[in-house]
């Protein structure tokens, strides 16, 4: 029985190692798995750190052309209102002219009543240029008006489109 009970305990003696080194195996996979886990969330955590790097740099080269429009805009705006005031004070003019076209018509006509035969034909005719001139300032008065209702109507969609875009800086600046 020496032999039977010698091989026993080799057998035994073998499972046992085979067990413990089953069981080494097991940890040394474990750790290994932990390991990798580890480095995938590194990874994860990096990656997500760069999306959000490239997040915001888009956000600020939107942020960047918005600036950049809303200096642009700005100074067309600025440009547009110049001309609306150089409209609006050249329309002034032009109806002051009106005036004293009129005030001028108006003595002629007084002369022309006072009975002065000579007179009446050349007067006639002074106040036929003076009905023309009046005629042609009234129609680019006219036209001056539309050009400023034209110029603040544009004024206008430009204000609108910079408050947009304002909104948007200000949103994305937390200002």
């Amino acid at each position: 029985m020496g032999r039977l009970a010698v091989f026993i305990v080799a057998v035994f003696w073998c499972l046992q190692v085979s067990a413990v080194v089953q069981a080494a195996t097991d940890d040394a996979l474990a750790q290994e798995i932990r390991h990798l886990a580890d480095s995938i969330r590194q990874l994860e955590a990096g990656l997500q750190a760069q999306q959000e790097t490239l997040d915001e740099q888009l956000v600020l080269q939107k942020l960047n052309v918005a600036i950049g429009y809303l200096n642009f805009r700005s100074r067309r705006i600025e440009v547009m209102e110049r001309d609306l005031q150089t409209s609006r004070a050249q329309k002034q003019r032009m109806e002051d002219v009106l005036l004293q076209l009129e005030q001028k018509d108006e003595l002629l006509e007084a002369e022309s009543q006072t009975g002065i035969d000579r007179r009446v034909p050349d007067i006639r005719q002074s106040r036929e240029e003076i009905a023309v001139q009046r005629s042609m300032l009234k129609q680019r008065v006219e036209r001056i008006e539309s050009e400023i209702v034209e110029m603040e109507t544009r004024i206008y969609a430009l204000q609108s489109q910079i408050d947009s875009v304002e909104s948007f800086v200000e949103k994305h600046l937390k200002i």
